[in-house]
């Protein structure tokens, strides 16, 4: 009888070039086996099929799936979601490296808190050499997240987990919130998360269960994917403050106007100075639906002081006072 996986690692590809094969190695270099590899290639155009089933060949684990044409990483995640068997689901990424005791810790961590819907770990920064860029910092944030501890850390702080390659995601989650939103761009995780925290506790496992990788080919450092994430997370940042609780609402307005809306403006600028015209055209009418520009530039102008005069950090948090 053949015994079902504990987890399931889902993986899209697309041109993954010379980093492909590693990422792919740390998964298959796991110290367990129960686990599925799903792998979707989302018609690359270099070598990353063939390299795939080069490495692949022979491991049990190992399904190797292909688009017909390219969907993009959102659609092809759900694919692989829908194919997955196990209760647990861990995204990967083509970039990263994953550490031997990964998907142990993982399924370690949601055993001692069922009640997560998905969960986050620490993560290691190496650059394209493998060179350790940064260790885990310490971070204070609870194993368990709830609605509004969730609501009012995302708002201050962007998305939590930061990427993909350090999530797992519960099956009786996917069931019960869906697939994920195939409509963005560049933030449909943040905006999966988010949805996954109204219904679920969200856990931040403290292993630090991967090695992320910087470098200069990543789709967040594009300028189209800055115009994306403006106009995304917008809409992302007000459902966040409609989570939030009554008493943390007042600070999370201010950090709204004074932090998150500063830095859309100076993406802004900096799609301009690249003169990304229809990309910074595209961004400025998402910025105006939520903030006149006039006190919005001086907004910015008052914060862009502040930091040029080393003392950003104390206007957040003695005068504007949104800082935790």
């Amino acid at each position: 009888m053949e015994m079902k996986p504990a987890i399931s690692v889902i993986l899209p590809v697309y041109n993954g070039g010379y980093l492909l094969v590693a990422s792919v190695q740390s998964v298959l270099q796991q110290d367990i086996g129960n686990f599925e590899f799903l792998i979707c290639d989302d018609c690359s155009t270099d070598e990353s099929l063939n390299l795939l089933r080069k490495v692949c060949d022979g491991v049990p684990q190992v399904k190797i799936l292909q688009n017909d044409s390219n969907q993009g990483l959102f659609k092809t995640l759900n694919r692989l979601m829908h194919e997955s068997s196990a209760p647990l689901i861990h995204l990967w990424s083509q970039d990263d490296i994953m550490k031997s005791h990964c998907l142990r810790s993982t399924i370690a961590f949601h055993d001692e808190h069922p009640s997560a819907g998905m969960s986050y770990s620490l993560r290691d920064l190496i650059d394209e050499n493998d060179i350790l860029i940064s260790s885990a910092p310490q971070d204070g944030t609870p194993e368990i997240i709830n609605k509004s501890l969730y609501a009012k850390i995302s708002a201050y702080w962007g998305c939590m987990p930061g990427n993909i390659a350090n999530v797992a995601i519960t099956r009786f989650a996917f069931e019960k919130i869906g697939e994920f939103n195939t409509a963005m761009k560049v933030s449909g995780d943040f905006e999966y998360w988010t949805r996954i925290a109204q219904h679920y506790d969200i856990g931040f496992n403290k292993d630090p269960n991967i090695f992320l990788r910087v470098h200069k080919g990543q789709l967040s450092q594009q300028s189209n994917s800055v115009a994306h994430r403006i106009m995304e997370d917008i809409t992302i940042m007000q459902t966040l403050l409609s989570m939030a609780s009554e008493k943390d609402l007042p600070r999370l307005n201010l950090s709204w106007r004074w932090k998150t809306q500063t830095s859309y403006f100076n993406e802004l600028i900096y799609l301009m100075r690249k003169r990304e015209w229809a990309l910074a055209r595209k961004s400025y009418r998402a910025i105006r639906n939520i903030s006149s520009p006039l006190p919005l530039s001086l907004r910015w102008f008052v914060v862009k002081m502040m930091r040029l005069a080393g003392c950003e950090f104390w206007f957040y948090k003695k005068v504007i006072k949104t800082l935790i």
